[in-house]
């Protein structure tokens, strides 16, 4: 990972072809890379929101985040809406981020927007809300889970968020690069 003091400007998003948020992060510093990341995904860069990402760039985190609502493909001003649902539903399995995935157990909450943008796609459902959305956002590609991903996932959702990255990357081979700080396991 990086910090978002190492990605807050355009030119040191450049170096990367997706930026993936998540739970992970903290609401200052979605904040402090917003504005450049907007203006990167826009002029073609990509952009992955799993669960978390609506609650921290929404209303419940305090004022929304314009800059991450323009680039996500569904309504992030909303707040935390979540719900525990058993199945993940996908609705188009012929989209690249759904190829080769079948419906499959969640056992966990799902995080939503009810509303996707004009233009986007709901791939998939939870619960009969949307779960898996992608959208354009000017030249570059936005996708938006409401899965919630641990380090330990495998299947179905791992399988997903390989090919929600690929696709925000412009990228349908099946060659990554990972980056990783000396010491630290990778699995």
């Amino acid at each position: 990972g990086v910090t978002s003091g190492q990605i807050d400007t355009v030119a040191e998003l450049a170096d990367y072809d997706v930026v993936l948020l998540g739970d992970s992060y903290s609401r200052s510093e979605i904040a402090a890379v917003a504005p450049a990341l907007r203006q990167w995904v826009e002029a073609g860069g990509g952009v992955v929101g799993i669960g978390g990402s609506i609650e921290l760039a929404g209303s419940d985190s305090g004022i929304p985040l314009a800059d991450i609502d323009a680039i996500l493909p569904g309504d992030t001003t909303v707040g935390l809406l979540r719900q525990y649902t058993s199945t993940f539903d996908i609705i188009d399995a012929t989209h690249p981020v759904t190829i080769g995935v079948s419906d499959f157990s969640v056992g966990y909450y799902v995080e939503y927007s009810p509303t996707v943008d004009p233009g986007a796609s709901v791939l998939a459902k939870a619960g009969g809300q949307p779960g898996l959305v992608v959208g354009n956002a000017g030249a570059g590609r936005g996708v938006y889970t409401g899965l919630y991903y641990y380090g330990s996932e495998s299947g179905s959702r791992e399988r997903i968020l390989e090919q929600s990255v690929a696709w925000a990357a412009f990228d349908l081979t099946d060659s990554y690069t990972v980056l990783g700080k000396a010491g630290q396991e990778l699995t």
